[in-house]
């Protein structure tokens, strides 16, 4: 899949399909220990939910690991066999991103330079009570939490470590739909915005690769570099032709996206991530996790100082997987870190 993507990229930028007969060679930051993982644990996450679904027909997944403050694809997987099924998921499925959108919208709460409203903290308190919004005209939308229950006043940081939909929608009616507009986009989420309360809680397409790169921007203080698949390209005589320069822009302030981290790393220990924790991986990480309406989709997008990872399941017909983020998803990105961890020199937050 990756090998792909390069050579599309470089048929784009030469407008040579036959790229083997120029003696061009290509330079990329693929790392091959880290790709042996990421094939191993998508074969071994396949495996168990075949188990426990009975069968793991035509389930497709994407994973793909980018070093933040460099944008260097570090490992691809883009599907779950590409002899029969040649679609990347990294790159070319968009998919409804669910919950994975609430750390963006919590930014834009935190930091004062992202909304005129007030800045928010991880103690301030937000109510999960029955909530109407109008939507439409002569239409009212009611959200609900995953569980369909409600907790009363809740602090921030407990109501993104458990991925509570009404606090969400509450920040978004505080904050206003066209400020976290803004901070979807200089992120590079997606380049169409729906400006609809459901925002809120993921109705949203985009690739697993763009979603991956954005929590890259908070991996890396708030600095987005976009992903490179490349990073030169020499023609025959070596000599250099072409080159994918980092391309960094400050998105968020360093203080919020810190305080924002921190938060993301309670998800992981205590909230809808805590699968990761009891299938083995104990290092330093922040992340969250991300379930569709109706289960289509299973997201889990985590980050440690030094990579940041996307993995995503689901069916390409877009029927319902019946599983969640953080039962499918981020156990499938604990066993690529556990692995992964071998190779990455140590390093906190």
């Amino acid at each position: 899949y990756f090998v792909t993507t390069v050579h599309r990229t470089m048929t784009a930028m030469f407008g040579s399909p036959s790229l083997p007969a120029t003696g061009m060679r290509i330079l990329t930051g693929l790392d091959l220990e880290l790709q042996e993982c990421a094939e191993t644990a998508v074969h071994t996450a396949l495996e168990r939910l075949k188990e426990r679904k009975g069968s793991t027909d035509s389930i497709e997944v994407g994973l793909v690991a980018i070093e933040p403050f460099s944008g260097k694809v570090r490992a691809w997987v883009g599907g779950s066999d590409y002899r029969t099924n040649q679609f990347d998921h990294v790159s070319q499925a968009k998919r409804q991103i669910g919950s994975t959108i609430k750390p963006f919208l919590y930014l834009t709460a935190l930091d004062g330079s992202l909304n005129s409203y007030r800045v928010a903290t991880p103690i301030s308190i937000i109510s999960d009570e029955p909530l109407q919004l109008q939507s439409a005209p002569q239409r009212t939308w009611e959200p609900e939490n995953f569980d369909r229950e409600f907790r009363g006043d809740v602090p921030l940081r407990y109501a993104l470590e458990r991925s509570l939909n009404i606090p969400a929608v509450q920040i978004l009616t505080r904050v206003g739909v066209p400020a976290f507009k803004r901070t979807l986009l200089s992120f590079n989420l997606a380049e169409k915005i729906p400006e609809v309360p459901a925002l809120a809680l993921g109705a949203l397409d985009t690739s697993l690769l763009d979603l991956t790169a954005a929590f890259g921007a908070l991996a890396n203080g708030g600095v987005y570099i976009a992903p490179r698949t490349f990073t030169a390209v020499l023609n025959e005589e070596q000599v250099q032709i072409a080159t994918s320069e980092i391309r960094e822009q400050r998105v968020a302030d360093e203080a919020a996206t810190f305080v924002l981290t921190d938060i993301l790393r309670g998800v992981i220990d205590r909230g809808t991530a805590s699968s990761i924790r009891s299938n083995g991986y104990s290092g330093p990480a922040a992340g969250k996790t991300g379930t569709s309406d109706q289960s289509r989709d299973a997201w889990f997008v985590g980050y440690t100082p030094a990579l940041v990872t996307g993995v995503w399941l689901g069916y390409d017909d877009n029927r319902s997987l019946g599983i969640t983020g953080g039962s499918a998803a981020a156990p499938l990105w604990a066993e690529f870190m556990k692995c992964a961890s071998a190779y990455l020199a140590p390093a906190d937050f």
